[in-house]
């Protein structure tokens, strides 16, 4: 049985996607009792991998390792061979086959496998087939990502769907087709009286899907094939082909549930599995990325604290300004978003401010250990330690709470612009080929918001001081004689701002 995309659809666009990347499914998977081994040398397997972009960027981020990309359309087969070739990337193949026909014995085992955007997209017999090279292709104590849709929350979006596969224009161009259904739906969301509740479900689902890209439209509410399910369905579906969910590779925040919402949750805490469908049930979810193994591994569904030993961590708070973090005197720490939390644990908020203070680079859990003693020298070992272990289970909390953000090795981040700043090489060749996007060497992804941002990206080699980089920009930049002299000048400032905004971004590296 062969997969096809039918020839009125478009290949899906292009992405990097960061949470589908070794160092994240790896730290999670570990804190939950999977360790894969030998990370930065590991093997990579990518199910779908499109134009090959994510893959290029942990081959790049991890030039040790060892990347196969897979897919069934050999022009975007033919794309990422291109890129791959452009970048000067050797650790990374890719092959155009179709997965009813990938032999798991001549690919080999893989410390991670990854599937975006294929699982529910596809004829259950090929979704069967996948789950399948999973267990045949992870190693014993390897890890894989799966991204698919759920119900609850697709019956929602399914009425939305319904009502635009029935519109047909299945012969049209992509984009009529699309205009052609939304039109169809909204004529239909101007018949239904506003007092019945599927007038406003069907008109809140037309207003998110309006936003969507079309290819992705054409993936999820057009496409023939789109397989939502149960999470307890994939659960039990991962059990038959002899695999094992493990956790999801970002934070369940069920935030703001009343009291008999959370006491139901409770009463599931010894079946992680149901208590996660009754999350996806309070929640109505829709996607989810899971992280699965093989069956024979011993998961814990409570993250291990112990396991924070062997990984690095991030954050995305500040502590305000000579703010006191060796006592116990409440300290708010702000985020992005301007929210903020408060914590008096000296131990938590010591450690925060390293973070703080070493972000965007990760920062080994040994050195957070060393700089604690250092800051801690009167605790005596016992009291340390047990100070410590109240450190790591706070740090779980975090995580959870999307305030921590781990990984299982560690970029070569610039925690600081040095004298001859370097963009990533990733990134110097998206922003020189013309592409809207930068992506760090974490998988993150930045608009590129003008044509000086985009210059100064393609012009940190590391062979420029800052006292040569703006004549380098002024060679890049087109702009009128008039101008010139007016952006001569302001270049040296500009450039100042533009370095602290790629070192924020993580877009520089040692």
């Amino acid at each position: 049985m062969a997969t096809t995309i039918q020839d009125n659809q478009m290949p899906y666009r292009s992405g990097v996607f960061p949470l589908n990347r070794p160092d994240r499914i790896g730290a999670v998977a570990a804190i939950h009792g999977v360790a894969v081994s030998d990370v930065e040398r590991c093997r990579v397997l990518e199910l779908g991998c499109g134009d090959g972009v994510t893959l290029l960027s942990i081959a790049h981020s991890m030039p040790t390792s060892e990347c196969i990309g897979v897919d069934l359309l050999s022009v975007r087969i033919a794309e990422a061979k291109k890129y791959a070739a452009e970048i000067g990337l050797t650790n990374v193949s890719f092959r155009a086959r179709d997965v009813m026909d990938l032999d798991p014995k001549e690919l080999g085992q893989f410390d991670y496998v990854i599937a975006h955007g294929l699982y529910s997209w596809v004829p259950d017999a090929v979704s069967e087939r996948l789950l399948l090279i999973y267990r045949e292709c992870l190693k014993p104590d390897g890890a894989g990502l799966i991204s698919y849709n759920t119900f609850p929350g697709w019956h929602l979006r399914d009425l939305l769907r319904d009502a635009m596969r029935f519109a047909d224009g299945a012969t049209m161009k992509p984009a009529a087709r699309a205009e052609n259904a939304f039109e169809f739906v909204r004529q239909l969301v101007r018949s239904i009286a506003s007092d019945k509740p599927h007038q406003s479900i069907l008109a809140n689902e037309l207003e998110s899907a309006s936003r969507k890209e079309l290819s992705v439209l054409l993936y999820d509410e057009l496409s023939e094939n789109n397989r939502p399910c149960l999470f307890q369905t994939f659960v039990e579906r991962l059990e038959r082909s002899g695999l094992k969910y493990v956790a999801e590779i970002e934070p369940r925040l069920p935030h703001g549930l009343i009291p008999e919402a959370q006491a139901m949750l409770d009463d599931a805490e010894g079946d992680p599995i149901r208590r996660e469908q009754l999350l996806d049930f309070l929640l109505c979810t829709r996607f989810r990325n899971s992280i699965v193994c093989r069956a024979e591994n011993r998961i814990s569904p409570d993250p291990l604290p112990d396991a924070l030993e062997n990984l690095y961590l991030t954050t995305n708070t500040a502590p305000p300004p000579h703010a006191s973090l060796s006592d116990d005197s409440e300290v708010p720490f702000s985020r992005p978003d301007n929210s903020t939390f408060t914590t008096n644990h000296a131990m938590t908020k010591s450690m925060l401010g390293l973070l703080s203070r070493r972000r965007p680079a990760r920062v080994a859990f040994a050195e957070i250990r060393s700089h604690l003693a250092s800051e801690f020298p009167d605790l005596g070992n016992a009291k340390f330690e047990n100070e410590l272990v109240r450190t790591k289970q706070f740090a779980i909390k975090l995580m959870r709470s999307a305030i921590l953000d781990v990984g299982c090795f560690r970029p070569p981040i610039a925690a600081t612009i040095s004298s001859r700043p370097t963009a990533s090489e990733f990134a110097r060749w998206q922003a020189a080929a013309g592409w809207e996007y930068v992506t760090n060497m974490y998988g993150a992804s930045f608009e590129i918001e003008n044509d000086l941002l985009r210059a100064l990206i393609v012009v940190l080699d590391g062979s420029k001081g800052a006292d040569e980089i703006p004549a380098s920009i002024l060679e890049l930049v087109q702009v009128s004689e008039q101008d010139q002299k007016m952006l001569t000048e302001m270049l040296p400032g500009l450039v100042d701002l533009g370095l602290e905004q790629l070192r924020q971004m993580a877009l520089l590296v040692d």
